[in-house]
């Protein structure tokens, strides 16, 4: 199946994207480094791109950027980053797609990742996933060599792991059902978080009840202010199959 793209509604907001920014940036420089970072379906104005833009030279990167969106009247006009109304770039570094695959069904959002892997570089990843309008909450994917949920958080809203459902990657969203691994994980977390009731904030509950879990290639860690997990994933771009749970 060919991924068709088409014109989506393309709203975003100031810093939106700021948790993912401060990831990639911590925990997938090498990859930022390997290759061009291409914004895909950047929104209105490009927004997303100029943050990011500006993001990495402020961590003394020097990385070519490119805005991509279906609709040209959304490409930013700015010096230092290209744009295109189609991904067109090959051996890119990052290619990011957050906010974009919830406007899509399943077969489709399969067939994009699928797709869009094709151009990454031997060190790329694919970023694909879903951020609360304010930049408080994120959660995506990082496809590349070592595959991965990320789950991220400020704590600025009432916190307990179930929050991140509906704000799962496309196509794991709606797939939370009892019986799943992914739903025995959350269910598991929430306990373990709502046991951890002696500590005396969210943050230190919500690492005091990851590492009672236990698991094996769970990580979590603090980026800038906010909280990460970061949960293996098993995914071959190729077999055209859902990525799984790596647990």
């Amino acid at each position: 199946m060919t991924f068709q793209p088409k014109i989506t509604r393309g709203k975003t907001s100031e810093g939106r994207l700021r948790l993912v920014d401060a990831y990639l940036l911590e925990r997938h420089r090498s990859a930022l480094e390997s290759g061009p970072f291409v914004d895909l379906g950047c929104g209105v104005g490009g927004l997303t791109t100029i943050e990011s833009k500006s993001a990495i030279e402020q961590a003394g990167l020097v990385v070519e950027i490119w805005a991509v969106d279906a609709d040209e009247a959304r490409l930013p006009a700015v010096d230092g980053i290209q744009t295109s109304t189609a991904l067109e770039v090959v051996d890119i570094g990052v290619l990011r797609a957050m906010n974009v695959l919830r406007q899509y069904n399943v077969d489709d959002s399969l067939a994009a990742l699928s797709e869009w892997s094709t151009h990454l570089s031997t060190q790329g990843v694919l970023v694909e996933g879903t951020s609360d309008k304010h930049g408080e909450l994120a959660a995506f994917f990082c496809l590349g060599r070592s595959p991965e949920l990320v789950l991220m958080t400020t704590f600025s809203r009432d916190f307990g792991p179930w929050i991140f459902r509906d704000y799962l990657p496309q196509l794991w969203r709606r797939s939370v059902k009892p019986g799943t691994a992914l739903f025995g994980f959350f269910r598991a977390w929430a306990a373990e978080f709502q046991a951890s009731s002696e500590c005396t904030d969210a943050p230190s509950r919500f690492f005091a009840s990851l590492d009672a879990l236990g698991i094996d290639g769970l990580k979590a860690g603090s980026i800038d202010g906010s909280a990460y997990l970061s949960l293996p994933v098993v995914w071959d771009p190729q077999n055209h199959a859902i990525p799984a749970l790596g647990l």
